[in-house]
């Protein structure tokens, strides 16, 4: 995925990167949490070889605390979803991340 967003003639406005987020009723309530360093590898890389779009901090950041996002932001995220839904879960904890980016 990294190396065709990479290589893309013209890159994506925005590219959002998730987290698995546990889902009563799928496969993904059984799932480990999402391992840091391998998320923010793909900021990282994201940010350094498609430096027109925005890397976007989206699903799954509810279970993260300040200091995980925080690294999140300093690895090349530049920017948080803030809609009303977060594809299967709901966006309830805008307020908090606004705090973390003040």
């Amino acid at each position: 995925m990294l190396h065709t967003l990479a290589t893309m003639p013209q890159h994506p406005e925005s590219v959002p990167i998730n987290a698995l987020v546990q889902v009563e009723g799928t496969g993904t309530l059984e799932e480990t949490r999402t391992c840091n360093n391998l998320r923010n590898g793909l900021y990282d890389f994201n940010s350094s070889y498609s430096h027109d779009n925005v890397v976007r901090l989206s699903a799954g950041r509810a279970r993260f605390s300040q200091s995980e996002q925080a690294l999140c932001f300093f690895a090349g995220a530049n920017s948080i979803f803030t809609g009303d839904k977060l594809l299967a879960t709901n966006n309830n904890v805008k307020k908090k991340f606004f705090i973390l980016t003040k």
